[in-house]
């Protein structure tokens, strides 16, 4: 009975509480009103205009039309200036762009037309392959900055079981090294090997460096000549025309040699070992 007296003494006290104007009109204050009135409703987020398989062809105004203005390509300056989110928009851009000019480059082959603005395709060319440069570029400072390396992966160099020295590059492992088995070629600075191999290689290593100095005298050879006949030209050669004979180097052809290729007669024979005439 006293804990039921006690409940409704204390009901009633909170009921005449919360009866009071003051109590309301504090709830009710142009403070607490204003948002809740004047807020703005939610604005509905609509995506871009979609045209569909229209987006891999051209404008129809340019069809029938030789000559096209178009801007110029991107250069690597203006490239650089991009952040890397620009440049990846950027790129997709660019891939479109490519695929609807591809895409033309077709049609106007299957049907014998001359192809509007061929140019711009060279362009997107330029661009991309600009952007890809960018690119790497910093991916090599990035690379540089957190390994001391410009390579992609880091790697050590290694010997092999005959002393063969080369470019190890590192790979995902399940174990640790330390907790695998010890198998693999060893490091280059560790590595020892009988005295004899060491010696071999040293006589080889001898060997290429001296086929490498013939191989240059023989392009400085070849750049003097050219210059004589231009004396314009700067006295050093240009690292990309260096970089001219380096397939010539790997077949063993070098610049001043003539290729003489034997004579094969291509005639039918029915005999099952034909007579070769060199």
């Amino acid at each position: 009975m006293a804990v039921a007296k006690y409940c409704r003494c204390m009901l009633r006290i909170s009921t005449e509480f919360i009866s009071k104007p003051s109590f309301t009109r504090s709830l009710l204050t142009e403070r607490n009103l204003i948002p809740l009135i004047t807020q703005p409703p939610k604005q509905i987020h609509t995506s871009n205009r979609q045209y569909g398989l229209e987006e891999f062809f051209d404008d129809p105004k340019n069809f029938g039309i030789r000559e096209i203005k178009s801007g110029s390509s991107w250069s690597r300056d203006l490239l650089r200036l991009k952040s890397t989110e620009d440049l990846h928009k950027l790129w997709f851009v660019l891939l479109k762009e490519r695929n609807m000019l591809q895409t033309l480059e077709l049609y106007c082959k299957n049907e014998d037309e001359p192809m509007p603005g061929p140019d711009r395709l060279e362009k997107v060319a330029e661009s991309m392959s600009n952007l890809r440069d960018v690119f790497d570029e910093r991916e090599s400072a990035k690379n540089m900055l957190l390994t001391g390396s410009t390579n992609k992966t880091p790697g050590e160099w290694r010997k092999s079981g005959l002393g063969i020295t080369y470019w190890y590059e590192h790979k995902e492992h399940l174990l640790p090294p330390h907790l695998g088995k010890k198998k693999g070629d060893q490091h280059a600075e560790i590595a020892m090997f009988d005295r004899r191999l060491e010696e071999w290689h040293l006589r080889m290593e001898e060997k290429r460096a001296k086929r490498h100095g013939s191989y240059y005298y023989r392009i400085g050879l070849k750049w003097g000549r050219i210059r004589a006949n231009n004396p314009n030209l700067p006295k050093k050669p240009p690292k990309w025309w260096m970089k001219k004979f380096k397939t010539t180097w790997k077949y063993g052809i070098h610049p001043e040699k003539p290729v003489l290729l034997p004579h094969h007669d291509d005639r039918f024979y029915w005999g099952k070992r034909p007579n070769k005439r060199y």
